[in-house]
């Protein structure tokens, strides 16, 4: 969650809170130095990927929670008033061809999904991070959680709902889940766990058990925000980018056991956020983020950039890919914070290596804002001409996500209002010559109700400041990403799929 964090003294004040907070809880998680990742397994039961999720079944109900200290009003509005958005008959969708048709996470407040496809078998993982229902454990009270389904088809169905660490005796809720794969099937997740702590955790058995938390910030700058999870695919290198202001990234180079201190990456001091990262077959490593000028309240230009070592991490260089206007205001969306609408940048890579980065921007500042792509054959050191992929005029696109496979195949999906206020959707592109040409839009939001905050034209917010794709075993696509009322919500977490 990119959270809008106050500036001068209300930011020196809010930084020795947490340091504060950081002193008290510092040893609720960490793992001793004898423990390794998989010596210690959560004891939550697996109910297996076998039910199907038919998105109401749950006996999740609305609960009030206090929030944790790093949360921000968003966060406490979220937890405290939102409850769950109500359901107000059958999905009534309407699948795009070669789709199967928009499915609902969960009956619950859901916000911020990433999904990841296993390119060895059938397993696909999604987890979000949960704003409702029951505790993660009888001692557990501090939403959010971040929940997990999973499924062993390529995603036709999932199993029921699990939470991916309880981690009792934490501090806070838990934010910014990310979930990554590597070739051998074994699965990667990153999370803030309380106090601003990102950490780590690893599964070798398809998601039924889960290794103690690392917490990979220790000797790092303190708060640490918005974690973006790369990993290698033989899984010995893991990177973290996340956001202290500057860009900082940890790095571990024995399958998330240990973490080297996390190092600054930038030399210019703007506002950073890591969106999308990608980790080659030879050790290079890069990662898409966007930056604002520090002080300014989140004012333009905002830089879109990549940065990236061909040293296995020893080294790290900045190449700026573009420089947009400043997102437009969300006047519509209760509760959003000035930076909500823009600053993402997303990438992935081919079969071969070429990168794809997509990105929002503002035409000029607080204008119409489109979704942009460029090519880097080089690993992300040269990018190519810009091509526009949202329709131009006055409507607002943001928040683009992509996915690579084969030899210049790749997809896109991005929230966009054509349909006026309140009425957002999710559109798909896709290229199979590395970005020259690109198919028309798809809607792939396609329930047209079912819940309160969707009708025939859209949804009423974007919810959560990221979604993802995944490419899976079958060479389909799998999208999710998160819609509700505003950003205070409530919402829920959808996703869809390609059928060939």
């Amino acid at each position: 969650m990119r959270r809008s964090v106050p500036f001068g003294r209300l930011l020196m004040l809010g930084i020795a809170c947490l340091a504060l907070v950081l002193a008290a809880c510092s040893s609720s998680i960490e793992p001793k130095a004898s423990e390794q990742p998989t010596s210690e397994r959560s004891t939550e039961a697996d109910a297996g990927p076998t039910e199907a999720d038919a998105g109401s079944t749950e006996a999740d109900a609305g609960t009030s929670r206090e929030p944790g200290a790093e949360s921000g009003e968003g966060d406490t509005d979220r937890i405290q008033r939102t409850g769950i958005a109500p359901r107000t008959g059958p999905l009534d969708r309407a699948p795009a061809k070669g789709w199967a048709g928009e499915t609902l996470f969960g009956h619950g407040n859901d916000w911020e999904p990433n999904v990841a496809a296993d390119p060895s078998a059938t397993y696909v993982y999604m987890i979000t991070t949960r704003y409702s229902g029951h505790p993660a454990c009888p001692t557990c009270t501090k939403y959010p959680y971040i929940a997990l389904k999973i499924s062993n088809d390529d995603g036709r169905t999932f199993g029921r709902r699990k939470y991916l660490c309880p981690c009792p005796g934490r501090t806070g809720g838990q934010y910014d889940p990310q979930i990554e794969t590597d070739a051998h099937g074994d699965v990667y997740a990153a999370w803030i766990n309380g106090g601003f702590r990102v950490v780590e955790s690893r599964s070798t058995d398809h998601g039924k058990t889960w290794s103690t938390p690392n917490v990979v910030t220790h000797g790092g700058p303190g708060w640490a925000d918005h974690p973006w999870l790369a990993v290698s695919p033989r899984g010995k290198d893991v990177y973290i980018a996340f956001n202290h202001q500057d860009s900082y990234i940890a790095q571990s180079h024995d399958f998330g056991r240990t973490w080297e201190q996390p190092v600054k990456t930038n030399a210019q001091h703007r506002y950073h956020y890591a969106g999308g990262g990608y980790v080659f077959p030879n050790g290079d490593v890069v990662f898409s983020q966007a930056n604002y000028p520090l002080g300014k309240g989140y004012a333009g230009p905002v830089h879109i950039v990549s940065t990236w070592s061909h040293d296995d991490g020893k080294t790290w260089h900045t190449t700026q890919v573009d420089s947009v206007g400043v997102q437009p205001p969300c006047v519509d969306n209760r509760g959003c914070p000035n930076n909500h609408l823009g600053g993402h940048a997303n990438l992935a890579a081919d079969g071969e290596g070429n990168l794809l980065i997509a990105y929002d921007g503002a035409v000029y500042d607080k204008g119409p804002q489109y979704v942009y792509v460029r090519r880097s054959t080089d690993g992300g050191k040269t990018w190519g001409p810009r091509t526009r992929l949202s329709p131009a005029g006055k409507e607002i696109a943001t928040t683009p996500t992509v996915s690579g496979t084969g030899k210049g195949d790749f997809s896109v999906w991005y929230y966009d209002e054509r349909n006026g206020p309140h009425e957002w959707n999710v559109w798909y592109r896709s290229t199979t010559d590395g970005g020259h040409t690109w198919s028309p839009d798809v809607r792939i939001s396609d329930a047209r109700g079912g819940v309160g905050y969707k009708n025939a034209q859209g949804f009423g917010a974007d919810y959560g400041d990221y979604g993802d794709m995944a490419v899976m075993n079958d060479g389909q696509t799998f999208a999710v990403w998160g819609e509700g009322y505003s950003y205070y919500g409530p919402g829920g977490t959808w996703y869809n799929r390609t059928t060939g």
